[in-house]
């Protein structure tokens, strides 16, 4: 379960109750693993620095959020990483035991566009 962003919360008028959807996800497949970004807590079973690759390895599960480009959404006058950026990107991100969340996006008419 993936929740992108930690304002969907009960102090923001948005509570969702998530620790009874966890709970309840949780009797019928007891590994799941959630994440609820940038709250932190029982819900949070491992962190998600965005755009980014730590420095040193952390002592949690973790996994780097990175774009193919500059952003998230797709723009026409980006700036794309060569494959040799993200390969080696990849490799450093293992290297200190962490996953790779890699978002690939296409231009308007769902093309994915290859430099």
């Amino acid at each position: 379960m993936w929740f992108d962003a930690g304002w969907v919360c009960e102090k923001y008028g948005q509570d969702i109750r998530l620790g009874e959807v966890i709970d309840e996800i949780r009797k019928y497949q007891r590994g799941m693993l959630c994440v609820d970004r940038t709250v932190g807590g029982a819900y949070e079973n491992y962190v998600t620095p965005e755009q980014c690759v730590p420095d040193i390895p952390l002592n949690v599960p973790w996994e780097s959020c990175l774009t193919m480009g500059m952003d998230f959404a797709f723009t026409y006058e980006d700036t794309y990483k060569t494959p040799r950026e993200i390969i080696c990107t990849l490799v450093d991100i293992v290297a200190k035991g962490g996953n790779l969340a890699h978002n690939q996006m296409e231009d308007y008419q769902n093309v994915i566009l290859i430099q």
